[in-house]
């Protein structure tokens, strides 16, 4: 299987992420305590190489490297664009979450039938944002589990 590089930038899976402060929870949203961070932003970049950004010295990434953390990850196969990211966001296989194609489909497919990060997030009480840069990313923006997209 071919190596990614993903960066993840403040801690995985929203771990011991909070809502922001200034944002009032709906009614049927109680934030989590005891939360260990305000914030975590998730950014992925799709097929560099891990040894890239040290060695162009990626200012930006390193420093957020430092001040947050980065992971590694190994893709699926085939080594999709679309199938990767659904699988990275949802923790399932393309056979779980059902997403083998890499395109935008959502009139033909609909959205992916398992729970993503953002999801469970949202459901928790956290407030959540998704900005992508591809269209054949709306099969992860399921209606009512972002704030913000």
């Amino acid at each position: 299987m071919r190596r990614v590089a993903i960066v993840l930038t403040a801690v995985l899976f929203l771990a011991g992420a909070a809502p922001h402060p200034s944002v009032e929870p709906t009614p049927t949203r109680t934030p989590r305590q005891g939360a260990v961070s305000s914030h975590v932003i998730v950014i992925s970049i799709d097929g560099l190489r891990p040894d890239a950004i040290g060695h162009y010295h990626a200012a930006t990434l390193q420093r957020l490297e430092r001040e947050g953390a980065m992971a590694t990850a190994q893709t699926i196969f085939p080594s999709k664009t679309l199938p990767s990211h659904t699988s990275m966001l949802t923790g399932v296989p393309p056979e779980v979450h059902g997403i083998t194609w890499n395109s935008e489909e959502v009139d033909e497919y609909g959205y992916v039938r398992v729970a993503t990060v953002f999801e469970i997030a949202h459901d928790a009480g956290f407030t959540t944002a998704g900005f992508f840069s591809k269209a054949k990313f709306r099969h992860l923006q399921k209606p009512g589990t972002f704030d913000y997209t």
